[in-house]
């Protein structure tokens, strides 16, 4: 299985760690762009590879691990129609308390 992250912090190279353990391949993507991420997926090991974030949505299954505030704008433009998604975003206290109706989370449409 490949597994595509949109984001390359702690939580997708922690998680990539195991998914690779497990003998999977990973797919990193960054806003700072693939070559940003050349030491880290060497670091990671030859099923480790860095994308954009296109090309993580591609994987068979793709992990949000962005901040919570950069979440639309990592996922939008990208048609997720048949792919899954999990969302690895967590919305701070004074957020998820509030109004979310706020934010357009609709990401099947087009941008």
């Amino acid at each position: 299985m490949k597994v595509g992250f949109i984001g390359a912090g702690r939580m997708a190279t922690t998680m990539g760690r195991h998914f690779l353990g497990a003998g999977h391949e990973v797919v990193l993507s960054s806003s700072r762009g693939p070559e940003a991420l050349a030491g880290l997926v060497a670091d990671l090991g030859p099923a480790a590879s860095a994308g954009s974030r296109q090309d993580a949505a591609e994987c068979d299954v793709v992990i949000l691990a962005t901040n919570w505030a950069d979440a639309p704008e990592a996922l939008k433009g990208i048609d997720w129609s048949g792919r899954i998604l999990v969302d690895g975003t967590n919305a701070p206290s004074r957020i998820r308390d509030a109004r979310l109706d706020v934010v357009d989370w609709d990401c099947s449409k087009p941008s």
